[in-house]
């Protein structure tokens, strides 16, 4: 199979990642995927992603599951939710990031495009 190359070029992008942990002053919140549907589940961590310049589109919240006491198991459960900065944010029923979460990650670095102030 032989191809003509009409362009080559080569793209390098910078990300950063941020990681905050919770010392048991995180609500409870609700897994609603396949392993742990309808468990409640103790957050004690938060990370998100995203590209230089761009704004964070994703936040992943990760926690303990929660016996029926409330008291905290073995098993953890992870949730992601999606900020307004997300082109899927109300075009599917995925959730969205809680105002509290997204407060955590406002002051986040080198989330501004590129040139503006940061």
């Amino acid at each position: 199979m032989s191809a003509q190359i009409s362009g080559d070029e080569l793209y390098t992008f910078h990300s950063h990642q941020r990681t905050i942990e919770f010392e048991n002053v995180a609500p409870i919140l609700l897994e609603r995927r396949y392993s742990h549907g309808g468990k409640e589940f103790l957050p004690d961590r938060a990370f998100a992603k995203w590209q230089h310049g761009k704004p964070i589109a994703q936040i992943n919240v990760s926690g303990y599951v929660l016996k029926k006491d409330r008291s905290t198991g073995q098993q953890r459960a992870s949730l992601d939710y999606l900020t307004p900065a997300n082109r899927l944010y109300e075009k599917y029923d995925y959730p969205s990031a809680p105002e509290w979460l997204l407060e955590l990650f406002a002051d986040s670095p080198h989330t501004a495009p590129e040139g503006a102030a940061e």
